[in-house]
């Protein structure tokens, strides 16, 4: 559900960035969802299968409110000869950053069942093991849920730093005024 969410999430906020004045709102409001949810995972001793799957909706839909606002403030901020240079390293950083979550995550939820994978041992023998030790799953995945909402703190302190500039526009609007301020050509001799 996180994965699936993250597109109406980012769908509304990209939508509603352009009727907004204040576009970061959309993404505050997400992530503070976001927040809100997984910390509703990690309080809750006893998810019934609903409530988890209805938190893990509302984490990727606030999870995808962030990320237009944050692809087109990077964008608004460089000059236009830098827009894609400035495109590829925020998209380079995301997934650095994905990387490292996703490892931190594993490496607690792989801590917490007290197993070393090894090639070639799938989850299913994985969570038997664990189960047949006496392993609290839900505990182990509470860790996780509190990792998770550590990140999606840093996510909003991010966003909330972030200075929000006016938007420029569509790139057809952005044309027209440099051909306005540009000197009138001069005739070749």
């Amino acid at each position: 559900p996180i994965v699936v969410m993250t597109t109406p999430g980012s769908m509304l906020s990209g939508r509603s960035m352009m009727h907004l004045r204040h576009y970061k709102i959309s993404a505050i409001a997400g992530a503070t969802i976001a927040i809100a949810s997984g910390a509703a995972l990690v309080v809750w001793r006893a998810v019934p299968l609903y409530g988890g799957i209805i938190g893990l909706t509302l984490i990727g839909f606030g999870v995808g409110t962030v990320y237009p606002v944050a692809t087109v403030s990077i964008q608004n901020a460089v000059p236009g000869h830098q827009v894609g240079t400035a495109t590829g390293a925020m998209n380079f950083f995301r997934a650095l950053a994905s990387t490292l979550a996703v490892a931190i995550m594993g490496a607690i939820l792989f801590a917490g069942l007290g197993a070393t994978p090894e090639r070639g041992t799938g989850v299913e023998l994985l969570v038997e093991t664990a189960g047949a030790a006496g392993v609290d799953m839900a505990a182990v995945f509470r860790w996780v849920f509190v990792a998770a909402d550590i990140f999606l703190m840093a996510a909003l302190a991010a966003v909330l730093l972030l200075e929000e500039r006016p938007l420029r526009g569509p790139a057809s609007d952005a044309a027209a005024s440099i051909a306005r301020e540009a000197p009138p050509p001069t005739p070749a001799e």
